[in-house]
């Protein structure tokens, strides 16, 4: 079975359900909590944050088996990430030239637009806090991409296993009642002042146990275990049943886990999730296969990175219009919905132009380059 080609309807399925997720307990949360007179708050909301894990964890999995060179795989991850991080940012800029943001631009947002937000060099947030985890991805996936470049698979996994474990014991010792809230949350010191944050800790855990799941996933595919599975009588029917339970019980814990133990509720969402994952990606019941089987699933799955970098510019226009017309404020349900459809809105119209704006640099770049080569030739 291929990792690298194709896509996978139900894995982007997957994608924009957990960036809508997010983005709802962003707004939830930070936004119209102060607004309402019953607030939700990360104290009892918490737990829609662990998707970021599980992106993560998606990221380890794709890494495990690209096999470009690194400088190859690095390049494609600034082309991926860093043009609407860039533009993020400057709308950001915008709105609080009109005055609809509050937040005014700073140095911290040079060092974002680096990806150094969440990595612990940078201290503080900058207008856009949930690119903190394009920081972490970035780093973290070069760290090991570079280490599975440079050490056998079996030293890599072996390397991975260790992270993972370290990340998981740290979480579990503690004792707050949310270990990953907030970017100054150092745990290690580093130079600079800073140190290494919980942030980075959850992306190098993660991203560690989404490769592990890749090791997983590549002796399954050699054993040739799927074409067994798939051909007892009634086996695509209890992956059926299996794919909806885990997935119904996956989603129960990402809306309802707060209510539980914090770190608990954290390792089951993983543990769920990674079922969830093996099960969609080998499609292996209906409900991956047949259900989820839609090309609309990959085109949400790539406004997903537009829909999440682009968040931040729905807080500024929702908290202006909260502020401004104080009508809206026992309207919360209708807040919420417009909220909820101009993520999708904002997000698409930015992933359009952004890669509009990249594709005629390019071309712009090429016809420079002919340029200076038939000058060159002609001389």
């Amino acid at each position: 079975m291929s990792v690298a080609k194709g896509q996978n309807c139900s894995i982007n399925f997957l994608r924009f359900l957990f960036t809508f997720g997010i983005c709802f307990m962003h707004l939830v949360c930070q936004v119209i909590s102060p607004y309402i007179a019953y607030p939700l708050n990360y104290g009892n909301f918490a737990a829609p944050s662990y998707a970021v894990e599980l992106f993560f964890i998606m990221a380890g999995f794709f890494l495990f088996f690209n096999k470009k060179p690194l400088e190859e795989y690095i390049s494609n991850r600034i082309i991926r990430l860093w043009p609407l991080l860039v533009f993020s940012t400057i709308i950001a800029g915008i709105l609080r030239a009109l005055h609809i943001s509050g937040m005014s631009l700073k140095f911290d947002d040079i060092l974002n637009c680096l990806f150094l937000q969440g990595t612990g060099l940078m201290q503080g947030g900058a207008t856009n806090g949930p690119a903190w985890f394009v920081g972490v991805l970035f780093w973290v996936s070069v760290i090991y991409y570079y280490c599975k470049r440079v050490l056998g698979k079996k030293s890599f996994i072996a390397l991975m296993i260790v992270m993972a474990g370290i990340g998981l014991i740290v979480f579990g010792t503690t004792g707050k009642a949310n270990p990953f809230e907030g970017v100054r949350g150092f745990i290690l010191p580093a130079w600079g002042g800073g140190g290494i944050s919980m942030m980075m800790l959850r992306g190098f855990t993660a991203i560690g146990i989404g490769c592990i799941l890749g090791k997983f996933q590549e002796i399954f595919a050699g054993s040739h275990a799927a074409q067994t599975l798939q051909s007892v009588s009634g086996s695509k029917k209890l992956f059926t049943a299996l794919e909806v339970i885990f997935f119904v019980g996956l989603c129960a814990v990402l809306l309802g886990g707060s209510l539980m133990n914090i770190y608990s509720s954290y390792l089951l969402a993983m543990g769920l999730f990674l079922i969830v994952f093996f099960l969609f990606f080998n499609n292996l019941g209906y409900f991956s296969s047949k259900v989820l089987n839609r090309k609309v699933f990959n085109l949400l799955g790539a406004y997903s990175y537009a829909i999440y970098i682009m968040q931040n510019v729905v807080f500024y226009i929702v908290d202006y219009c909260l502020k401004t017309y104080e009508n809206l404020i026992p309207h919360t349900n209708l807040v919420i919905t417009i909220s909820m459809i101009l993520f999708i809105v904002i997000g698409i119209i930015s992933y359009y132009l952004v890669n509009f704006i990249v594709e005629k640099t390019v071309q712009l770049y090429n016809f420079i380059q002919r340029d200076n080569i038939l000058k060159e030739t002609t001389l």
